[in-house]
């Protein structure tokens, strides 16, 4: 059997700071990153000499020929599990398991503890893989900047095809077309195509909504590619903008170029949020901006660090930021605009160009 890879390998030494011999992996993008495979119904089970997958009996061939290093246990039916589990525990001298309760149901962790009686101890351990997520190694930068990359191919695509009569399910449709023959595997969200006041929505589900002249076009769109995701936002105006607009507008974009511009290791996230927010306030418009300045990403569209008023994260040079500030004027429409980003040792790169 190959090794592991090096992702793996880095958390099976974390398995002695968690003072624990195993880990029980429910979090799907958790078992990606550890493994390189992973899809609903599949689980994890890491010890530090040995790593397993259960896996259901249509997924097992595809998990064997990718997930190297790891035992391949086929999962005939959901009732299986806690038996499996526990046995698969006992034979590696297992006593003590971790796993994560922010990922895991109650009612799995109650069915184990019945099942595996005193022989086994079951510890929650929170975000125990986070840590090693949060900075990107030279692989997965490689697949985030391209992942950067084609999503804003893929908005200039439907930026230039945009025009009044078109819907925004065609817009979103031709995005997503677009970025798969172009490198993506998908989207790496479902992809938000918001016409005139329906932009007032900060994550508005795209419909049928016809785009007309002078309405504003707020784009809230991903890529995929290798497994990692990229973020991007962009607004713009098919025809005349208003002077409303144009403030809205620019007040948004002096605000997110102030932030970006102050992104470095070193920086708390939370004062890349006060910037941008500072900004918008200052233009009166404090109270329209309502939600975090940005979050982290990779496996996740959404994961650590978090950049917001409440976080308590240090930027440092490897992680992957998103700051997209918006203002959202309900009745009348919003802007956002969103950039991901590699914070650097002195600075930034802006993936999503």
């Amino acid at each position: 059997m190959k090794r592991i890879n090096t992702h793996g390998e880095r958390f099976q030494k974390q398995l002695t700071r968690l003072n624990v011999d195993g880990y029980w992996l429910t979090h799907v993008p958790d078992l990606f990153y550890l493994s390189g495979y992973g899809a609903e119904g599949c689980w994890g089970l890491m010890g530090k000499r040995q790593a397993a997958m259960l896996v259901p009996m249509l997924a097992v061939d595809q998990a064997a020929a990718i997930a190297k290093g790891f035992e391949i246990i086929p999962l005939k039916k959901l009732s299986e599990i806690y038996a499996l589990v526990v046995d698969y525990a006992v034979k590696a001298g297992w006593k003590t398991i971790g796993y994560d309760p922010y990922h895991t149901f109650e009612a799995y962790i109650l069915g184990l503890r019945k099942v595996s009686g005193n022989k086994l101890k079951w510890v929650a351990a929170p975000g125990a893989i986070t840590p090693l997520r949060v900075k990107k190694d030279l692989k997965e930068l490689k697949a985030l900047r391209a992942a950067g990359h084609v999503v804003a191919l893929g908005f200039n695509h439907i930026r230039r095809i945009a025009r009044p009569g078109l819907r925004e399910c065609d817009l979103a449709a031709e995005f997503e077309s677009y970025i798969r023959k172009h490198g993506a595997a998908k989207a790496s969200f479902d992809s938000i195509v918001a016409a005139g006041e329906n932009a007032a929505y900060p994550h508005y589900i795209t419909g049928n909504r016809v785009l007309r002249k002078n309405d504003m076009v707020l784009c809230d769109i991903g890529a995929l590619v290798d497994g990692y995701c990229s973020d991007l936002t962009r607004t713009f105006f098919l025809g005349t903008i208003t002077s409303l607009g144009r403030k809205v507008y620019d007040t948004v974009s002096r605000a997110q170029k102030l932030a970006i511009q102050a992104v470095k290791s070193g920086v708390k996230a939370a004062q890349i949020d006060r910037i941008a927010r500072d900004e918008i306030e200052r233009a009166g418009y404090g109270r329209r901006f309502i939600h975090s300045t940005g979050h982290g990403v990779g496996v996740e569209i959404h994961e650590a660090p978090w950049v917001s008023a409440a976080s308590r994260d240090t930027l440092e040079a490897g992680m992957i930021i998103t700051v997209e500030p918006g203002i959202y004027l309900p009745g009348w429409g919003g802007v956002r605009i969103e950039d991901t980003l590699l914070v650097t040792r002195k600075g930034y790169e802006i993936l999503t160009k």
